[in-house]
């Protein structure tokens, strides 16, 4: 969704020094970090970022026990481009996840440190940002902002696009860094695109199911999701495969060939299930299938199994059962891509 923003600088420089004068000139401005105990958040980040904030959160957070529970949220309309992009490596690098909560707002360069959301297990981490559906999560392309009167000659406007294409191009870079132990992407693609279209003062807002499946971003405080049913299965397998990077759109003209049946988990354990034809192939041939069952509370095994289809285009199969489905997969999943939960 694209909504105009408020005037609040998001300055893009490739020069550090050069984006704390473009931007402020004074560091009383960096953003406040401390410890706290509002809701979820261990950590909270209120005010404009500066590109030495990194700093404190990596002072704040070694005196807090790293666990998952050690969670920064962050309440902040923006600032320096290259302050959010080292907060973002520096939430990364700290395992920290990042969390938006009910009322706050995130824009911005803020809206770039979020992304560097990440949960520590040791061995791996794990994409862990999360938005309260109360709360606003906004991105647009990094720009400029030089005094009046300033004057530009061409070693400066060419200084200027270098950096713009630089900015880009580091927020690309991310998507190849650490992704063979991560599921979903560090700053996905599709978001980066949307992102860059927006100008200084538009906000690309994350406000739909399908967006945040995406993105990666987990919902919290959002509403009872449907009854499983045929609707519910096709919303809920589109978002499966647009989850994997194979682009589905599923609007009102949408007709996947659904079929219910009896799926035999074992001699004790037959069930009703529901499958969707969903893929790249015509509608009455459907080039993969998914498959929601109803398993029972009481069924010993529960698991999710979807082969992704980048690397193999033949028959595939995602059967869903519902109660991995809410451990693994959000049961948001089962709302429509494009409906908007704020």
């Amino acid at each position: 969704m694209i909504v105009r923003a408020t005037r609040f600088v998001y300055l893009c420089a490739f020069y550090l020094l050069l984006c704390l004068q473009w931007s402020y000139g004074d560091l009383t401005y960096a953003a406040e970090i401390e410890s706290t105990e509002i809701g979820d958040c261990k950590i909270l980040l209120t005010g404009s970022i500066l590109v030495n904030d990194y700093i404190r959160l990596k002072r704040i957070a070694q005196d807090i026990p790293n666990t998952p529970e050690r969670r920064l949220c962050l309440n902040s309309t923006g600032g320096s481009f290259w302050g959010g992009v080292l907060l973002f490596e520096a939430i990364s690098e700290l395992g920290i996840p990042t969390r938006i909560d009910a009322g706050m707002e995130c824009y911005s360069a803020c809206a770039i440190a979020f992304m560097g959301g990440l949960e520590d297990h040791g061995e791996f981490k794990r994409i862990s940002r999360e938005l309260n559906v109360k709360g606003k999560l906004g991105f647009h392309a990094p720009f400029f902002e030089l005094a009046s009167g300033t004057n530009l000659d061409i070693g400066r406007l060419e200084q200027m696009t270098e950096t713009q294409s630089r900015a880009f191009a580091y927020l690309l870079r991310l998507n190849f860094l650490e992704n063979d132990t991560l599921e979903g992407q560090r700053f996905p693609t599709t978001l980066l695109i949307k992102m860059f279209e927006r100008n200084s003062d538009e906000l690309e807002l994350l406000d739909t199911y399908g967006e945040a499946i995406i993105w990666s971003v987990r919902l919290d405080g959002y509403k009872d999701p449907p009854d499983l049913d045929f609707y519910s299965a096709q919303n809920a397998c589109a978002n499966m495969w647009n989850f994997y990077d194979s682009r589905f759109d599923l609007d009102e003209t949408s007709h996947l060939p659904i079929r219910q049946r009896e799926m035999v988990l074992s001699d004790q354990y037959v069930v009703p299930s529901i499958e969707v034809g969903i893929g790249f192939g015509q509608e009455e041939n459907p080039a993969a299938s998914c498959e929601i069952a109803a398993v029972p509370a009481e069924y010993p095994f529960k698991y999710s199994d979807f082969e992704n289809p980048r690397y193999d285009s033949s028959f595939i199969v995602a059967k869903i059962y519902p109660e991995s489905f809410q451990r693994m997969y959000p049961t948001y999943w089962l709302n429509k891509p494009t409906e908007k939960f704020q």
